[in-house]
């Protein structure tokens, strides 16, 4: 996009102030307390907190032309109070933006009262209360192809640099593409409209104020997952993710000679030696070393033996098991990965079941994950609705998510502070995070799997219930999408789904330790942009 307008700086501090009162009648407004931040001459905001990912599509075009500038320079630090977001334009993160592609998406946010408003829309909330107010319904449709996210998932202040007095937030993430934001409900849109109202009849155009337009859906619909950069005319800025920056570390300080610091004090050191060293242990050069034989026997409760010491376990997160590390050889012959070397994995924790349709929902409520398509099925270049596709049907809320291309598994994983699990860390779980030779996770539940041999019909059941340190369901119910994908394009999804045959294949939950690859249905090969009915995901940190 070129536009001929000049920016002209009046401060070393470029103010986007996109709310100038946050104030008005809202029930936000009323229940909720100021924040602590509350400078002299500076309007207070009515809700408690800043919004984490606001829409930025009320912006006005100079401010959006600056952000996206700055976006090409590095990663963008804001001071961000309530309602309130300035740009500080000459301070720096050291970090960069990467641009990844997404499977394209329309979505639709309509505000209907003042708690929408404040929720979507906080940085312009306070002057489009009276737009509102007037015209009854606000709207934004969206047409999303990717975004750009931050090299770094975390700054802390004394990584700033320049000017950069009163910072509060880093943007992490830009959600880009095209949007239309238009004031009034609308009408029934004649032959030949489509997104943003393009090719809309008069009597359409006429119940609506459009009051921000940016981006042409015909170029994003150039758009793929495999760009390094949006379309061009299909980059405008849609939705923000901000964080907030750390605080420093402390400061250590300078001990005198002879002394060193403790963590709170500077203490005198004595300086070891062979000689020093108590029975049971060896000087290694620089230090005493325990020279006791620890086996796992000898690791306390808490802890594990990851080959060389005890380790302490991670507490995972409520609903995920930790899986403790090893190495392993993988059996069965694969194209891409060489059975002779040994795998090694750290220790992590897994969703211990797959993620359900009411979890997924949540998150797409928050604004967070996206509900394109997850009611359909791609069938080559066409869209058929699916019956057993189970988002938004009211009595499979507890049925596992499926009809999720990859990308829409990952961001949902993202939203949650986890990822996607590689497909090793998958069958290092089926294996139960142990040894091969021994039992997997499922290995007594082969009668009781979702099957549609089992149940004599199509379709999902509910999740598993696990008990105590156990993952359930990487055999039957739905097949799950990894991280991990092949050289020559396609992505990997493990375990066989609700619609394999037990009678075809009745070791799939039996003999893993056999072979990986005993049965052929566990481990299959997809592109990323595909959804179906058997597939979910589940993920890991």
């Amino acid at each position: 996009m070129s536009v001929s307008r000049a920016i002209v700086l009046v401060s070393p501090v470029l103010a986007l102030t996109l709310s100038a009162g946050c104030g008005g009648g809202n029930v936000a407004s009323h229940l909720a307390q100021a924040p602590r931040f509350e400078p002299e001459g500076e309007t207070k905001c009515g809700v408690a907190k800043s919004q984490a990912h606001p829409l930025v599509v009320e912006w006005p075009s100079a401010d959006r032309m600056t952000l996206e500038n700055k976006i090409r320079e590095g990663v963008v630090a804001v001071r961000y109070v309530g309602c309130e977001m300035r740009i500080l334009e000459r301070c720096s993160v050291p970090a960069k933006y990467a641009y990844l592609g997404a499977t394209r998406s329309e979505d639709k946010v309509v505000i209907k009262d003042e708690d929408d408003l404040y929720a979507n829309l906080p940085l312009g909330a306070a002057k489009l209360e009276g737009k509102l107010l007037r015209s009854g319904e606000l709207t934004v449709d969206m047409d999303l192809v990717g975004r750009y996210e931050a090299e770094k998932a975390s700054v802390r202040a004394d990584e700033l640099q320049g000017d950069c007095q009163g910072a509060t937030h880093f943007v992490y993430g830009v959600a880009v593409g095209a949007f239309d934001f238009h004031a009034g409900a609308d009408a029934t849109v004649g032959a030949g409209a489509s997104f943003a109202g393009v090719g809309a009849s008069g009597q359409s155009q006429s119940q609506r104020e459009t009051l921000k337009k940016s981006g042409d859906e015909a170029a994003c619909a150039r758009a793929t997952t495999q760009d390094k950069a949006p379309p061009d005319g299909c980059g405008a800025l849609v939705r923000l993710e901000v964080v907030p920056i750390g605080a420093a570390p402390p400061p250590v300080p300078t001990c005198p000679d002879g002394t060193q610091w403790n963590g709170s004090a500077c203490l005198a050191h004595k300086v070891v030696t062979e000689v020093d060293c108590p029975a049971g242990a060896t000087w290694n050069g620089s230090a005493c070393v325990s020279t006791q034989v620890v086996t796992a026997v000898d690791c306390p409760p808490g802890a594990w033996w990851d080959g060389k010491a005890c380790a302490a376990k991670v507490v995972c997160p409520a609903g995920m098991t930790w899986l403790r590390g090893g190495t392993f050889k993988v059996a069965g012959g694969y194209a891409d990965f060489d059975p002779a070397d040994g795998l090694t994995l750290q220790p992590f924790c897994m969703d211990s079941t797959e993620v359900t349709a009411d979890a997924y929902a949540q998150c797409v409520h928050a604004g967070r994950c996206s509900a394109a398509g997850v009611t359909m099925v791609t069938d080559r270049k066409s869209l058929r609705p699916d019956p057993l596709c189970n988002y938004g049907v009211k009595e499979r809320g507890e049925h596992p998510m499926n009809c999720v291309d990859w990308g829409q598994a990952l961001s949902y994983c993202r939203a949650q502070s986890k990822r996607l699990p590689s497909e090793w860390e998958w069958v290092w779980a089926a294996l139960g995070g142990t040894d091969p030779g021994t039992q997997d996770n499922e290995a007594t539940a082969a009668p009781h799997a979702c099957w549609k041999d089992n149940r004599k019909t199509d379709g999902t059941c509910d999740v598993g219930t696990p008990v105590a340190g156990t993952i359930v369901d990487l055999d039957g119910n739905v097949s799950q999408w990894t991280a991990s994908r092949l050289p020559w394009g396609p992505t990997i999804a493990r375990g066989a789904s609700w619609d394999a045959n037990k009678t075809a294949y009745p070791n799939v939950l039996t003999y893993w330790h056999n072979d990986v690859e005993a049965a052929y249905p566990t481990r299959n090969e997809y592109s990323r942009a595909l959804r179906r009915n058997d597939l979910g995901f589940r993920c890991v940190r």
